[in-house]
């Protein structure tokens, strides 16, 4: 292959896994802290069901994956001196989604079973509460078999699967939007 010297026109094919996965480990962290940030702070709590405060915390986590996927998308352009085909630039949000998707999870666990043990039954009591709260006539029967339900869904393991699912969705859209709009190929070299 000839040299870019020789032929300016031509595009760098620079490996995307070094920008992706920083990309997919800075936005996890940030992904984590900002949670940590809003539990601490109380303006998302778990065990709460405050449909404004959850549906603010999940539009800011949103844009925190969103600009982080973007980012790592933009920079791996930027590395290939401003080209960007549309399937190297799915690859690359894909690729750091995955890291994010992996971390995240493990993340889950460990906040539910290590660092916050007590947070589960929180939630699930809220459930209950939030349960009699819209349905006041409901028997006790109709709410011990929700319940069973929901210690189901509940489960530690379960929401970390929820949560690797959620995010890999999420950064697919993000991905395919972004490398659309970022998309520039290459010169054809002839």
């Amino acid at each position: 292959m000839s040299s870019t010297l020789d032929n300016p026109n031509a595009s760098v094919e620079v490996p995307f896994r070094p920008t992706a996965v920083r990309g997919g480990l800075i936005t996890a962290l940030l992904l984590i802290a900002l949670g940590l940030i809003m539990q601490v702070s109380g303006l998302s709590d778990p065990a709460n069901s405050n449909p404004s405060a959850n549906i603010i915390t999940g539009v800011v986590s949103f844009t925190l994956l969103a600009g982080g996927l973007i980012w790592a998308i933009r920079t791996h352009k930027t590395d290939q001196g401003g080209y960007l085909t549309f399937g190297r630039g799915v690859t690359v949000g894909m690729v750091a989604t995955l890291i994010i998707a992996v971390i995240t999870a493990i993340w889950t666990i460990l906040n539910f079973l290590v660092i916050q043990p007590d947070m589960i039954e929180q939630m699930m009591d809220g459930a209950r509460e939030g349960m009699y709260r819209q349905n006041p006539n409901m028997s006790d029967s109709d709410a011990e078999q929700a319940m069973s339900f929901m210690t189901w869904m509940f489960n530690p393991y379960i929401l970390a699967v929820f949560s690797f699912f959620t995010v890999l969705v999420q950064g697919l859209i993000i991905s395919l939007i972004g490398s659309a709009v970022l998309k520039n190929n290459p010169p054809q070299v002839t």
